[in-house]
């Protein structure tokens, strides 16, 4: 029985007569090889699903199976609705599902597995379609795999498999993320530890705590050959041995594996046609592949072909951001005409920036702390709602005490600019630290710790709108609701190109972008009242 979510992304529930033997089929995906590694491994399985891998786990003798899925349809689907066509799957003795999302379950938990397993946690066509390169995705990090890895035996095994695309994209990068955690993990030999395979319609890497032996090499070599899979890399592999199965134009996967392992790997970034650099947690975009230098290549080579192997979702931003941006420049010029002309005849610039460094800004770090928090919450709707609503409860009542103060007091600025940039350094450096103290606690005194956490520094986030209108309003009350405009219209382009430069550059350079733009704002309040003074 199919099971879709979204209408895109499907797994399968299974009826299988209760008998184990039924399920042959199973041994006879590139995900299965683990098993053949090990003996009646414990497993956790990332991504449930319909049950497929669970399933999987059963069949090859796995005496423990924890099991995590996001969806809790999709567990009371299975579970419950249609236990008896899943023959209780999720009610065997061997089997524990918990409800919960993948990195934060394993981040809270302190328990050891001999296989960690991640299967086709994505649709084919969504991710073929390029639909999730806006999709952060905090499971394929390299922080991610160093978690699962820390999470492993001194023999376990981590897996993961993927929908096999071409030109080869994410398989490459899941690669190049496996070697270099492996290097930061401090492993010396770390091409002994790594197992690259590929069906015709998957590939699956596995990376071992431990170096693969020699009797696991014999073991791997069978497996593929019984199955007809390419192997991409294995310790001792050779030229001969790839690309004989599942033939493709040219060893794209084994040739990459080269390069990442022994060859430049900086300058071979650079010079693939996709954006293959590991993602990591400040920019968590591993489905970002475009890269707008290999546009005119993909033209030239492909023609009309090349638009199944754009991001689309990536090219859409960019048009978003350009449309925003003109019709932003639009309205905040076009008021200037209707203004009363002694209003009209000063320097507009100071308020101008002012406004516009307030308006990016606040969004920059209200957006980078929404991402942040996704790591503390687990779930993304959780850190929006607590994030948002935190930041619109203080930063109104830093808004509300700024009135009690005098326009004139220059100090009021300095000071809320002062303690923004301060607080949100030491969150720059320490909050993950702050987040590893609390991270197995329950979701609502993770909550309530968030709202702590945000509090001071929305406090003094709210204060400088407010100290600005004033202030115009104080010298000019006709450019009120000209300043106003600007802010608003800046602060829905810093939605967009805050994800633009956190896909290019990470999260922590636009929470520093926007310091420097309310290092900016402190400085152009000043400037407002003397070009207003003349009003």
């Amino acid at each position: 029985m199919a099971l879709f979510t979204d209408a895109d992304s499907m797994s399968v529930i299974t009826n299988f007569d209760n008998q184990l033997s039924n399920l042959e089929y199973l041994d006879y995906v590139s995900s299965a090889l683990p098993y053949h590694l090990l003996d009646k491994p414990r497993v956790l399985i990332i991504g449930a699903g319909g049950g497929s891998e669970v399933l999987s786990a059963l069949y090859h003798g796995s005496s423990l199976i924890e099991t995590v899925e996001i969806d809790p349809q999709v567990v009371n689907l299975v579970k419950d609705e249609y236990a008896y066509f899943s023959n209780q799957i999720f009610s065997h003795p061997s089997v524990k599902v918990f409800v919960a999302e993948g990195r934060g379950f394993i981040q809270s938990s302190q328990s050891k597995y001999d296989l960690i397993q991640l299967a086709l946690l994505d649709s084919f066509s969504a991710s073929s379609a390029g639909v999730y390169a806006l999709s952060e995705s905090y499971l394929y990090t390299k922080e991610a795999v160093k978690e699962y890895i820390r999470h492993l035996n001194p023999e376990g095994i981590l897996s993961i498999t993927r929908w096999l695309k071409l030109p080869p994209r994410d398989g490459i990068k899941l690669f190049a993320t496996a070697v270099e955690s492996l290097q930061e993990l401090g492993v010396e030999n770390i091409s002994s530890q790594l197992i690259f395979l590929r069906s015709w319609a998957t590939s699956t890497l596995l990376i071992k705590r431990s170096p693969f032996t020699s009797p696991e090499i014999r073991i791997i070599r069978d497996f593929l050959k019984e199955r007809l899979f390419d192997p991409i890399w294995y310790p001792g592999i050779k030229f001969d041995d790839i690309n004989h199965y599942n033939i493709l134009p040219e060893a794209y996967y084994y040739q990459a594996s080269q390069n990442i392992l022994f060859g430049e790997r900086q300058k071979f970034y650079a010079d693939y046609s996709f954006y293959i650099k590991p993602a990591t947690d400040n920019s968590p975009y591993f489905f970002r592949f475009f890269k707008w230098k290999s546009l005119p290549h993909l033209l030239k080579t492909m023609g009309g072909q090349w638009f199944p192997f754009i991001e689309w979702g990536y090219i859409v931003l960019i048009v978003t951001l350009a449309q925003a941006i003109l019709l932003s420049l639009i309205l905040v010029i076009l008021p200037l005409f209707s203004l009363k002309k002694k209003a009209a005849s000063g320097n507009k610039l100071p308020i101008f920036t002012y406004f516009l460094s307030l308006g990016i800004g606040y969004m920059f770090i209200e957006i980078s702390f929404i991402q942040r928090f996704i790591l503390f919450l687990s779930y993304p709707i959780y850190a929006v709602a607590v994030v948002l609503a935190a930041f619109l409860f203080f930063s109104g009542w830093g808004s509300y005490v700024s009135e009690k103060i005098k326009i004139k007091r220059l100090s009021t600025i300095t000071l809320a600019v002062v303690a923004i940039v301060v607080m949100a350094l030491i969150y720059l450096f320490y909050l993950e630290d702050i987040f590893n103290l609390f991270i197995a606690h329950s979701d609502i005194v993770k909550i309530l710790l968030s709202l702590l956490f945000i509090a001071p520094l929305a406090f003094f986030m709210g204060m400088p709108f407010p100290l600005g209108l004033a202030r115009v309003f104080s010298r000019a009350p006709s450019l009120v609701p000209w300043a106003w405009g600007i802010n608003g219209c800046f602060s829905v382009i810093a939605t967009v190109l805050a994800t633009v430069l956190a896909i290019s550059l990470g999260f922590d350079l636009v929470i520093i972008i926007a310091l420097s733009l309310y290092i900016l704002a402190a400085v152009s309040f000043r400037k407002v009242d003397f070009s207003l003074k003349k009003y």
